[in-house]
């Protein structure tokens, strides 16, 4: 069950470099995309034919070669089997994504799909999401208060939500914008 609570705040949280040189040399954007709604396919799509993300497959060592790639500023997409594997087996292969979150990497998350959300919270506990606002309608987006993933930029969509191009703005937003 989510224990975490969403708030909705404008308050900057302190301690992250808000400079045009600290983006700069933010590491790259996760993608865990757990649904396989056709929308969510067109967007990984548009992110993939303008070469804007890796995919990585989801495997036990999947977190050295995000690892990697995110420390060299590559938005990777780590496609999550939710639905397809029972939730205890889902739940321990994004355990195994923790030693990302510990070493400062990803720069920022995108989580696709509800249940996607849900396990990922079970995962990193939060105590909540503090929401920011939205990158393109119903594409929110925040940071993570407290748990292995303390102060990360995170936005979350529907699975069978938005247009085409909605990932592609979502990862150029987070790349660029001015985050706490």
């Amino acid at each position: 069950e989510l224990k975490a609570r969403l708030h909705v705040s404008p308050l900057l949280r302190p301690g992250r470099p808000r400079t045009t040189e600290a983006r700069e040399k933010r590491p790259g954007t996760l993608i865990l995309a757990g649904s396989s709604n056709p929308v969510t396919e067109r967007q990984l799509a548009a992110l993939n034919s303008q070469g804007m993300a890796a995919t990585i497959p989801w495997a036990r060592q999947a977190w050295r070669l995000a690892q990697a790639a995110l420390g060299a500023g590559q938005n990777v997409i780590i496609r999550i089997p939710v639905n397809q594997r029972p939730d205890a087996t889902v739940l321990g292969g994004l355990r195994r994504l923790l030693p990302l979150f510990r070493d400062g990497r990803p720069g920022s998350l995108i989580v696709t799909g509800g249940d996607t959300a849900d396990l990922l919270c079970r995962c990193l506990r939060p105590r909540a999401i503090i929401i920011r606002g939205e990158i393109v309608p119903g594409l929110a987006w925040g940071h993570f208060l407290g748990g292995h993933a303390d102060g990360l930029p995170v936005a979350t969509k529907p699975g069978g939500f938005g247009r085409d191009a909605s990932l592609v703005r979502a990862v150029r937003f987070l790349a660029t914008a001015s985050i706490p």
